[in-house]
């Protein structure tokens, strides 16, 4: 009789487990050169083409294209780290008003670094409100702009079409 109850309220409680499910957003350096192109993932709705206005921390960071010799690659696929867990952006519903670090320090701002980056090779993105830089790390600045980056939601995504989710997710929670 006991096992009988816990099969059935443990199956309960997964029919009324929510989806967990985030959010695919484009980001490209600047709505004038947009050189350097890739996507974050957070956790979140995407309803109708529409973000709520929110915090959003990101569990994924990828480069799709660049034109300043960043790999194209992901946090998730391992050619990117973050330079510290806990990041992400206030979104007002149409744009990022702050890019913000979990622990306070260096507000406003956050950077990416590359695992194994080439020789004379950039191996730093970093971006925040009004700032982007692709470097290598406080020397040779391959771009420096005073703009912000441009961020669009593109699409929901879940843990069956996405690397993103499960080990990034626990790493970051």
């Amino acid at each position: 009789m006991k096992k009988v109850v816990v099969v059935i309220l443990l199956s309960m409680s997964l029919i009324n487990c929510p989806a967990q499910a985030g959010i695919l957003w484009n980001w490209v350096n600047s709505s004038g050169t947009g050189t350097e192109e890739g996507t974050f993932v957070t956790l979140g709705t995407f309803e109708n083409g529409l973000v709520e206005a929110g915090s959003y921390e990101l569990v994924d960071f990828t480069v799709s294209s660049s034109g300043s010799n960043l790999p194209v690659g992901s946090i998730s696929g391992g050619q990117y780290s973050m330079g510290q867990p806990g990041v992400g952006f206030v979104w007002d519903g149409s744009s990022p008003t702050e890019f913000w670090r979990a622990d306070g320090t260096y507000t406003n701002g956050f950077a990416f670094y590359v695992v194994d980056p080439a020789e004379d090779a950039p191996n730093r993105i970093a971006m925040s409100i009004d700032y982007f830089v692709v470097d290598i790390l406080y020397s040779t600045v391959f771009i420096s702009e005073s703009t912000t980056v441009v961020v669009s939601p593109e699409s929901t995504i879940s843990p069956v079409n996405s690397d993103s989710f499960g080990a990034l997710k626990a790493i970051y929670r």
